[in-house]
């Protein structure tokens, strides 16, 4: 994940412009107190000249609140994936163990979303927006959680925890027709 900063081309205000990306820096080695310096250089100030030595230690904190995230949310896309390859398996060959091994992982995928919303997003995104708003209030800078991402997730794990149960469900029924049918099956030697 790299964060990138450009301009609109020819500007941003007729209709069909580009973005003209001038520079991307790797999500881990990306500064905003940097960032907010050289935006108000142009007024001669520094956040260090601003006394908000408080709040550039709380906005020092971001990129590692997006490292989590991008670990957990990279977790989950594994995750869903693999989920997906083991339907494709199930539909050639239902076999109770990949139902189940679907099942353990779609329910994995759910638990890894929810932290991911639950701790990272809502917990410590918003604790340090509260921070930085309160440290940065003397100067009118002011920082948000995205409400619209934070839906996108919930919507993800509840949809993951859904898929999570049917898989269990199909698990335990597969297992109830197996047990139907294998004095059966033992008795013309069959193997499963």
């Amino acid at each position: 994940m790299d964060i990138c900063k450009g301009t609109f081309t020819p500007n941003a205000t007729i209709a069909g412009a580009g973005y003209h990306v001038t520079s991307c820096t790797k999500l881990s080695d990306f500064n905003i107190s940097a960032l907010l310096d050289h935006e108000l250089d142009a007024l001669h100030l520094t956040l260090a000249r601003l006394n908000t030595a408080d709040l550039q230690n709380e906005l020092d904190r971001i990129p590692s609140l997006f490292q989590g995230l991008k670990c957990l949310y990279i977790s989950a896309v594994v995750a869903s994936g693999l989920s997906l390859l083991l339907c494709i398996a199930l539909s050639f060959r239902p076999c109770v163990v990949v139902s189940w091994a679907n099942a353990v992982v779609t329910l994995i995928g759910s638990v890894v979303l929810l932290i991911g919303n639950t701790f990272i997003v809502v917990v410590v995104g918003g604790d340090l927006a509260d921070k930085a708003n309160s440290f940065g209030k003397h100067i009118g800078f002011s920082v948000s959680v995205g409400q619209k991402f934070v839906a996108i997730t919930w919507t993800a794990s509840a949809m993951m925890a859904v898929m999570g149960g049917y898989w269990t469900y199909k698990s335990r029924h597969l297992v109830r027709e197996i047990r139907k049918v294998v004095p059966q099956v033992q008795r013309w030697g069959a193997d499963f």
